[in-house]
């Protein structure tokens, strides 16, 4: 007896993003600074060990540093006051920590 294969409906043939091609392109142009940046600094470890130490500009890296720095700090100056004013008494903390502490592991079990 012949059997027939039932067409699946995950057969059907995807459609293309329009844009496909240019996604990997734009996160290559991103990167790039970032990736040059370093082989600098890399390079200059290297040569550091056989002779003087030439200065090296990064102003990609300093840039993605002073904006951490701000947003560090920002975000420090609005949770520090509401953290220091709470009343920390351990019979709420510790169970809330032992429930979230036990929430991480199931979750991390799952995984």
């Amino acid at each position: 007896m012949r059997k027939l294969v039932n067409p699946l409906f995950d057969d059907r043939p995807r459609r293309r993003w329009r844009y496909s091609n240019l996604l990997p392109v734009a996160l290559g142009l991103l990167l790039t600074p970032i990736l040059y940046e370093a082989s600098l600094l890399c390079v200059a470890e290297w040569r550091a060990m056989s002779g003087p130490i030439a200065p090296i500009h990064t102003p990609v890296f300093d840039a993605i540093r002073s904006a951490f720095l701000w947003a560090r700090q920002d975000v420090g100056s609005f949770l520090s006051p509401a953290f220091h004013a709470l009343p920390w008494r351990p019979a709420v903390v510790i169970p809330f920590a032992v429930f979230w502490t036990g929430v991480a592991a199931w979750l991390l079990r799952k995984a």
